[in-house]
């Protein structure tokens, strides 16, 4: 898949599933949409790359599914804002609601699926830079892939900041755009999300706790 440049921002609104596909495909991996029934569905989807991060915002009604998988190792983190997505990953499957953070490893990724209304802001990290900052908390070299908790409660304080921050970012990106002309207070702030992802999993995961 081609990378968005940092700063590159791509939008999308109505019910075309092929137009929406070639959108997704671009921001994350490749994949397809498909309306889940003759009523088809509506989407308001906006994405922007920023640096480490790929943030996105979206809004939904109708039914839909996602078939997505991407080959390079990515976590796509959703941060529920209203209504249900039921999301299958690893023969695992998970209902993303408002409350609950979820971490989804993209290359186990198998499918989607929202029914009904659906907003969240979603975010997409490189597990490279996971593994540089865990390596730093531990003050010791980590190597491989790390297997993140499926979820996170952002109601506890750590994921209670993570999830105003993905606002924060959210907003300075799509809205205004004025993060983009802070490189240092956007690199900063994406630091801070990664490090409070790693709080929210820590004493959650066997393979964090064999780290310490």
């Amino acid at each position: 898949m081609q990378r968005e440049k940092p700063g590159s921002s791509l939008t999308f609104k109505g019910n075309n599933a092929d137009e929406f596909s070639a959108i997704l495909s671009r921001c994350k991996a490749p994949g397809r949409v498909e309306a889940l029934r003759d009523a088809g569905f509506s989407a308001e989807y906006d994405f922007v790359a920023a640096g480490a991060l790929g943030v996105g915002r979206a809004a939904y009604q109708g039914g839909l599914t996602f078939h997505q998988k991407a080959e390079d190792s990515k976590f796509l983190i959703y941060v529920p804002l209203s209504g249900a997505a039921t999301i299958s990953s690893s023969n695992r499957h998970h209902i993303s609601e408002p409350g609950k953070g979820t971490i989804i490893d993209m290359t186990s990724l198998s499918d989607i699926v929202i029914n009904g209304d659906r907003e969240h802001l979603s975010l997409i990290i490189d597990q490279s830079g996971v593994v540089r900052l865990l390596s730093a908390m531990l003050e010791q070299p980590v190597s491989g892939s790390i297997d993140l908790a499926l979820e996170f409660d952002l109601c506890l304080e750590a994921g209670l900041a993570f999830s105003r921050l993905t606002k924060i970012l959210a907003t300075g990106l799509n809205d205004d755009a004025s993060l983009l002309q802070s490189p240092a207070a956007l690199s900063s702030l994406s630091t801070g999300l990664i490090h409070l992802l790693l709080e929210s999993w820590l004493g959650l995961s066997e393979q964090f706790r064999a780290f310490c």
